[in-house]
């Protein structure tokens, strides 16, 4: 009886673990209300397909090949030319999206939209990096609603 009830309860235990691990970088990452008002309407709506939402990992790289990330690092230099972020981002709910932001030195360069139709979806965005652009990248993967997911530095030189 035991042996057969104890891969039951390890299963149970795996599920409230992710549950759990899931559920943590979403309450730690929310982003706080612009206003009292908006914060009293829209949250109820938005923030239960955000909580289905994450993501796995993430990288700055050279490129893209059989979707996963090749040459990752966190400093590059300005002859890369283009330079690409990768994503792993999990899907739990409904089809949505999510958004790769690009910032240089805290400046919007880009916004690029990605379907997360999949409970896994590796997806990439990429810039052109001009020689002149150097300094400190940032991306961010926002959700449809608004909410960062996460967040990457690089550096190009």
């Amino acid at each position: 009886m035991i042996k057969l009830l104890l891969p039951v309860l390890i299963g149970l235990l795996s599920i409230v673990a992710a549950a759990q691990e899931a559920a943590a970088p979403d309450t730690a990452m929310k982003a706080p209300a612009a206003t009292s008002a908006a914060a009293s309407e829209e949250p109820a709506q938005a923030a239960p397909a955000d909580t289905l939402l994450s993501v796995e990992s993430m990288s700055f790289c050279a490129g893209v090949e059989e979707r996963e990330p090749v040459g990752e690092g966190t400093e590059f230099t300005t002859d890369i030319g283009t330079i690409f972020f990768w994503s792993n981002v999990l899907n739990a709910g409904e089809e949505t999206s999510v958004e790769h932001v690009w910032y240089l030195k805290g400046e919007e360069k880009a916004r690029v939209t990605l379907p997360t139709k999949y409970p896994r979806n590796r997806v990439w965005s990429s810039k052109i990096v001009p020689p002149e652009w150097e300094g400190e990248w940032k991306v961010e993967v926002v959700s449809e609603s608004g909410q960062v997911l996460g967040v990457k530095y690089c550096v190009v030189k």
